[in-house]
């Protein structure tokens, strides 16, 4: 089997990026869950303060759009802002009693879904947290945002059979 080239790998992401999208809009949207903004109200649930700039290098989303999200979520109920006290000329978003409840709502749906994933593949998706951080991270650098883990310091991941024979793989580091 030939080895894909850098640019099929980028296009596949690119196309897989679609992908998830439409499952999980379509998993939540099925029960009755509004999607909009919810990366954002994620985000900020996961850093528990952040500013708007923050997010747009977090999401590579335009300063007008992460704008927009986070006046909806703020009419909705489910952020705060407040002034940054390290900089009296922009913002920190943090999440409100409400935001938090809406993301507690969608997590079984998530769980669910990760779940029929995991079984499909036979690995677990969180185990290919670190590659797709270090992707992250290497997409935010070409864009100019932040600095990227420099090539020496990755270290490589493989998939296995855990335990052998078992059929069931894992992605492991070496």
């Amino acid at each position: 089997m030939a080895r894909a080239s850098g640019n099929q790998a980028l296009m596949s992401l690119f196309s897989d990026f679609h992908l998830v999208d439409l499952l999980i809009r379509r998993e939540l949207e099925a029960h009755g869950v509004n999607v909009m903004w919810l990366a954002p109200l994620d985000l900020i649930a996961a850093k528990g303060e952040i500013t708007p700039t923050e997010i747009a290098a977090e999401m590579g989303l335009p300063p007008t759009t992460v704008r927009r999200a986070v006046n909806d979520l703020e009419k909705r109920g489910e952020v705060r802002r407040r002034p940054n006290p390290n900089d009296g000329r922009s913002q920190v978003i943090s999440l409100t009693a409400k935001g938090r409840r809406k993301l507690e709502e969608v997590q079984p749906v998530l769980e669910s879904t990760v779940a029929a994933i995991e079984e499909f593949l036979g690995w677990r998706v969180r185990d290919a947290d670190q590659p797709f951080t270090e992707l992250k991270e290497a997409l935010q650098h070409a864009l100019g945002f932040g600095t990227a883990t420099p090539p020496e310091d990755r270290r490589q991941w493989v998939v296995e059979e855990v335990p052998p024979g078992s059929g069931l793989k894992k992605l492991r580091l070496t």
